[in-house]
């Protein structure tokens, strides 16, 4: 009977792929060796998920919900893409068994939170020289928690937490190696690249909203800036072996992406090429709905067909039965037994020398209150604003102040970056011209933060390959 039950609980589930003020779904079913998709829908919030009241937003999805008639309770859901960070770190050779902590410590270095206050899902891959590198993929655990306050309320259970980019290409082994991916939805782009079999490069960018003065259309420079920066979390390794742009999905959107974006690849060195998303996880097979294909509905298909996600931030959850069996087991009961009589023991013949001692320990404590709690108030503070207050803060006013220095046309492009302790910086390059080098330079000359500006070396025409320093003078402005 509980046989029967589970697999009835896998046959029908709710897909939903959530943005800041929107959420798209659809219904999966198993049908004949398939998936067939009904009910889709899409909604608008009233505000902001990460802001509204989580209890407002869960009972305006089940207003959405019952007025597209689905009553499924199980569902499936892709979180936000703008909650969604990663980073990368080299792995060096570790023992198995310190290899968490290790990752732990990068993950506090590469994200502005603490390892436990994020959901982290890791990827490794391999380069062409043998070096080990590991993608970390994580979500804010208060995010998470936000989002199962939604669905309790919109009398929903979630069974996987995941996000659409992996599951709009289908399944990650089938996903090419030498191709960057972008995967376009209605609000979201999301950036995908494997090496080895690993991720490589996971990066989500959420659309700027359109309006009357951008004539209704995405703005293809924004998509273009994160796309150059999505290019350059590469490892120079594997960005070497990156041949082909896809871009997938997303309609007049991708072909207007498409459009614009033929020049800017072929300056690139890389092939572009345009596809729509594709069927997978049995929906191929089943009775599908004539509804384009979106990531909801591939991530419920993909759950009824037993794959796992590629990544997935639902926490775990325990029966009670099984916390307590597993922390009462038969020996650990019996060890739990003598400790306690013998603790009980102990405590009996102490109970009147513990009573003395109380009385002069709580006068003691009455004068310790106060200044123990302004110290636990500090180092509170102290642990709060830490990861703001570090050496580096330097080196990003340093880099802020290049990057506003350099054209956004991309006819001048850093290929490297040296800051010296001395506050000598080193940035090497290419250019197309010699005039947009010398505006570049003017730009950084103007800046009162930085002097003694020297061109070292310049090679080459077209393009023009140079190499220039400067001296850091200036203060650490607030940000």
């Amino acid at each position: 009977m509980t046989n029967w039950l589970k697999n009835k609980r896998v046959n029908t589930v709710l897909g939903l792929s959530f943005e800041a003020d929107r959420v798209d779904g659809a219904v999966a079913r198993k049908v004949n060796g398939g998936v067939d998709v009904s009910d889709p829908f899409t909604s608008a919030f009233v505000g902001d998920l990460t802001t509204v009241d989580p209890q407002v937003i869960g009972a305006e999805l089940r207003k959405h919900l019952d007025v597209a008639g689905i009553h499924e309770r199980n569902c499936v859901v892709g979180l936000p893409a703008a909650w969604v960070l990663s980073c990368q770190s080299h792995l060096p050779e570790l023992p198995e068994s310190d290899i968490g902590d290790f990752l732990d410590l990068e993950a506090e270095r590469g994200f502005a939170y603490t390892a436990d206050e994020l959901i982290i899902c890791r990827s490794r891959f391999k380069t062409g020289t043998g070096a080990t590198h590991v993608t970390q993929v994580a979500v804010p655990r208060e995010n998470v928690e936000r989002m199962e306050q939604i669905l309790r309320a919109a009398k929903l259970s979630p069974v996987s937490f995941s996000t659409g980019i992996c599951a709009g290409f289908g399944s990650q082994k089938n996903v090419e190696s030498g191709i960057l991916n972008l995967l376009v939805e209605q609000t979201s782009i999301g950036f995908l690249a494997v090496a080895d079999g690993g991720i490589s490069v996971l990066r989500t960018f959420q659309l700027p909203v359109a309006t009357e003065e951008n004539g209704g259309n995405q703005p293809v420079e924004s998509v273009r800036r994160e796309l150059r920066v999505a290019l350059g979390q590469l490892l120079p390794e594997v960005r070497a072996t990156v041949r082909g742009l896809r871009i997938v999905g997303g309609g007049k959107v991708g072909d207007q992406l498409h459009q614009n974006f033929e020049a800017t690849a072929k300056a690139w060195g890389l092939s572009l090429q345009r596809n729509q998303i594709k069927p997978a996880f049995g929906l191929e097979n089943g009775h599908t709905a004539q509804e384009p294909i979106t990531a909801a509905m591939l991530m419920a298909a993909r759950k009824l067909t037993g794959e796992a996600s590629v990544l997935e931030f639902l926490p775990p959850r325990l029966s009670a039965w099984k916390q307590f069996s597993s922390k009462y087991s038969s020996k650990k009961l019996v060890y739990s037994g003598v400790a306690a009589g013998a603790v009980a023991g102990i405590v009996l013949i102490a109970f009147l020398i513990q009573q003395v001692r109380l009385s002069g320990l709580r006068s003691q404590w009455g004068s310790l209150k106060k200044p123990v709690q302004e110290i636990e108030a500090m180092q509170s503070e102290i642990k709060k604003f830490r990861p703001w207050y570090d050496d580096s803060l330097r080196n990003l006013n340093i880099l802020r102040k290049l990057t506003e220095a350099f054209p956004q046309e991309g006819t001048v492009v850093a290929k490297s970056l040296e800051i010296h302790s001395g506050g000598v910086v080193i940035c090497g390059g290419t250019a197309t011209d010699h005039a947009a080098l010398l505006k570049t330079l003017d730009r950084l000359r103007s800046s009162p933060e930085v002097t003694e500006v020297q061109v070292d070396q310049l090679r080459g025409k077209a393009p023009l390959q140079f190499n220039f320093n400067f001296k850091w003078a200036g203060g650490t402005p607030n940000l």
